[in-house]
């Protein structure tokens, strides 16, 4: 029994000798035909993993609770441009052009707090934020588009936005894409 464990044992080594043998004389092949890993080909693999960890920092917003963002965005677009925007809950994360969130369903009321009124429906609403706190849940309002907004004016409308164009806007740009304006007065 012992020469038969013997004869397994080296018949087991040789196999493995052959194998590593044949492994080595194929990288050997391989660093004589192509030679050693070319410093593009580092570069390349570089900056591949840069952009795949840059997209995936970008996608970080996605994660945040709807209704934290939701509650940030009324209260930034309040803060930064003094407009009281109703949000809805229909809120999806963009990366591209750059990173933002786009929100269907948008209304903007009027800041008179005796009654408050909507003066504009809006069909998509575009925040763009600035892309450097994502991890800690903090962003800035970069701009903001409006596409398909319906704003439904009256007189005394007129009145407040003149008194609100005396005060100092912010200097972040509202671009209003596809907008109609609807006077409502004798």
């Amino acid at each position: 029994k012992q020469n038969y464990l013997k004869k397994i044992v080296k018949n087991f080594d040789s196999t493995v000798e052959k194998t590593l043998f044949k492994l080595q004389d194929k990288t050997n092949y391989f660093y004589k035909k192509y030679g050693q890993i070319n410093y593009f080909y580092k570069l390349l693999i570089g900056f591949f993993s840069i952009l795949f960890f840059y997209l995936l920092y970008l996608s970080i917003p996605s994660f945040y609770d709807k209704t934290w963002v939701q509650t940030t965005i009324e209260n930034k677009l309040i803060e930064d441009f003094k407009i009281d925007f109703s949000v809805s809950a229909n809120i999806t994360y963009n990366i591209l052009p750059s990173p933002n969130f786009l929100i269907k369903d948008v209304k903007i009321f009027t800041n008179n707090n005796s009654n408050k009124k909507s003066i504009s429906e809006i069909k998509k609403l575009r925040v763009f934020i600035d892309q450097k706190k994502f991890f800690n849940k903090e962003f800035k309002i970069s701009r903001v588009a409006i596409y398909d907004a319906n704003f439904s004016l009256q007189g005394d409308d007129l009145i407040l936005l003149n008194k609100a164009s005396h005060k100092k806007f912010s200097n972040k740009k509202i671009k209003i894409y596809n907008g109609n304006i609807f006077l409502k007065d004798s």
